[in-house]
């Protein structure tokens, strides 16, 4: 297997701000998740369902996994369409707990903050490079779910999301704060008409965001399906549609589904027997809009038996055309997310019905927040990458 070229260079603007992210990170030890667990000894032994409602818990199983003070990094081959073609590129999915300011939606340092404005999160941090001809694109979504019910909400909802986008024309940001009754979104954009806005909107006490389905396809966020299960809920809309599609951050309707099968799935890491999670993003009720049916309809009927699974046990320059936007906000979409049925049910594949695809080529675990000396790039071979050739754009 040929290794894939990475890009953490201070040289490109995502390299200067992974490595400020990277400077800043501190991710808990696992004796004080140990000790979170201790303390509420009637937590069931994984995330699962409660009855119908689809509610999560976190129990010992998921902090002995996700507190064991590492992170979960994938990188995986991507392709993604941009300027209508085809484009192949890399994204790297980081998967970590940390410990959150409710105050100040942030992660708290220690000692900084009261324990009653503390929460534990589980971050999702999902880059995605490509190249568009002459230049590339950087692409950072950070996604972070509540691991225990904050600001009226359930444990397992999505409690903050950003995005940035960096290419050679420009730079954009958005993020959202999810609070008890709104959302509140915050956009800066170097295009006309978008440069600086704060956005409100009301929060459906059943919505969920595009940008943690990730997390919820490996059972890590609400709502936990069971085998066979589908649901409609309000979707927040993906803040990368909104931003590079240019259209507003707004609520559309979703059908989740986890199937009734397994799939043996085979990818550069390996072959692995696969459940399968579906998103129908639309406006009708059953998560349509006239646009992607036939995707969603096969990953409906495949997944896998056996009950609930537990969390750890088992921008252009030059704007888009109008079609872009209708496409991104009438069209409606598909994911198709396939995930290993093992512990730790890692995203093995994702589909998008605009061709976006990811296939995994390898994971591990890592301190990598300790890892930025020159040193620690050989240990890109453990994510199946190679160091980032001079002269690349």
């Amino acid at each position: 297997m040929s290794q894939r070229p990475w890009i953490p260079a201070a040289t490109t603007p995502l390299g200067a701000t992974a490595a400020l992210i990277v400077a800043a990170m501190i991710v808990p030890t696992v004796a004080s998740r140990q000790g979170m667990a201790a303390a509420n000894p009637a937590a069931p032994q994984s995330a699962t369902a409660a009855g119908a409602t689809g509610a999560m818990s976190y129990g010992d199983p998921f902090w002995k996994l996700w507190g064991d003070g590492q992170a979960e990094l994938a990188a995986y081959d991507l392709t993604i369409s941009r300027y209508g073609q085809p484009r192949q590129g890399l994204a790297v999915a980081i998967f970590v707990t940390e410990t959150f300011s409710n105050s100040a939606r942030v992660k708290a340092d220690p000692g900084k903050h009261p324990k009653s404005d503390e929460f534990p999160v589980l971050k999702l941090n999902l880059v995605q490079d490509f190249a568009t001809g002459i230049y590339d694109y950087n692409l950072m979504t950070c996604a972070f779910v509540a691991l225990e019910p904050v600001n009226g909400r359930p444990a397992g909802a999505t409690t903050k999301v950003s995005f940035s986008s960096q290419e050679w024309c420009g730079q954009v940001y958005q993020q959202a704060l999810f609070d008890p009754a709104a959302v509140r979104a915050t956009v800066h954009s170097y295009f006309d008409g978008e440069a600086d806005q704060q956005v409100t909107l009301a929060y459906p006490q059943d919505g969920i965001s595009e940008d943690a389905l990730l997390i919820w396809a490996r059972g890590l966020a609400w709502p936990a399906l069971q085998t066979g299960e589908s649901r409609t809920v309000p979707l927040l809309r993906a803040a990368r549609i909104s931003r590079l599609h240019h259209v507003p951050l707004d609520w559309e309707t979703a059908r989740l589904s986890r199937g009734a099968q397994t799939e043996s799935v085979v990818v550069p890491a390996g072959r692995f027997d696969c459940e399968i999670l579906t998103a129908l993003i639309g406006g009708g009720s059953d998560g349509t809009s006239g646009g992607t049916g036939g995707g969603a309809s096969d990953g409906a009927s495949s997944g896998a038996s056996g009950g609930t699974r537990g969390a750890a046990s088992a921008g252009t320059s030059g704007g888009t055309s109008g079609g872009g936007r209708d496409a991104a906000r009438d069209a409606g979409r598909t994911w198709t997310i396939y995930v290993e049925q093992a512990t730790p049910h890692r995203v093995v594949k994702w589909e998008r019905s605009d061709g976006e695809t990811a296939v995994l080529v390898k994971s591990d675990r890592l301190k990598y927040w300790e890892m930025n000396g020159l040193q620690f790039i050989t240990a890109l071979a453990r994510l199946g990458l190679s160091p980032r050739p001079v002269r690349m754009p």
